[in-house]
């Protein structure tokens, strides 16, 4: 059998070390993305996770409905009931409840605290998200 050129050597080695240090890029840069999400708590009784989203800004609400209790980079506290707006969806919160563009979500009076997921095209899921911690 016949040996490789050292050309042919040196091209192999090559393909395979490019290969390897693609995947090792792609899979460090989705690590390092990870998931944007701004957390809402409102009276104390539901967590609201609005995924994809970065600026806690971009979450709009009315001065006399709600009280902002603190605000950080991504968490916002809030106490009161009325209307939040979020790019185009409405979050309801009211006594008996809380909904997302007229669904019903959560009846929590005597649950402990509702985590709801909120992404930006509509999508709602019930479930638990790591919340950031606040420095």
């Amino acid at each position: 059998m016949r040996e490789p050129s050292p050309t042919v050597r040196a091209s192999s080695v090559l393909v395979v070390l490019l290969f390897f240090a693609a995947a090792a890029a792609i899979s460090f840069l989705s690590l390092q993305r990870g998931t944007d999400y701004i957390t809402l708590t409102i009276n104390d009784e539901w967590r609201i996770y609005l995924i994809e989203e970065s600026n806690v800004y971009a979450v709009e609400y009315r001065a006399d409905d709600f009280t902002q209790e603190k605000l950080d980079s991504h968490h916002l506290w809030l106490q009161g009931y009325g209307d939040i707006n979020w790019h185009g969806n409405t979050i309801r919160v009211r006594k008996t409840g809380i909904s997302f563009n007229k669904i019903l979500i959560s009846k929590s009076q005597r649950d402990t605290l509702a985590n709801i997921l909120f992404a930006r095209d509509g999508t709602v899921r019930k479930g638990m998200l790591e919340t950031r911690t606040s420095n």
